[in-house]
């Protein structure tokens, strides 16, 4: 029975595999840290919830990431709209008109 029961539990989990997710051991030591933080603050949260939300925490610096952005785009538009009446009357050069 208990070899059978080992079988079921483990088809279940294969259907799932696919959504579990490993963690690293510095995610686990920042959720804790997060844990104590909110609670000092008030705030009982179990360690899953803490896991929860340091792990969708986005501490990327998007203001510096669209700024850098936007200093890669535009020479390829200033070029184009440089040269784009050449580019047209080069494209037409060649059309045969029937």
């Amino acid at each position: 029975m208990e070899r059978h029961d080992f079988k079921v539990a483990s088809d279940i989990l294969d259907g799932f595999s696919k959504y579990l997710i490993d963690f690293e051991s510095e995610d686990i030591a920042g959720s804790m840290k997060l844990r104590l933080e909110l609670k000092r603050k008030g705030h009982d949260v179990s360690y899953a919830d803490a896991l929860g939300y340091f792990l969708s925490s986005d501490d990327s610096p998007w203001a510096l990431l669209m700024a850098t952005s936007m200093i890669y785009a535009l020479p390829p538009a200033a070029l184009y709209y440089a040269v784009r009446r050449y580019m047209v009357s080069g494209l037409t050069a060649g059309a045969v008109k029937s």
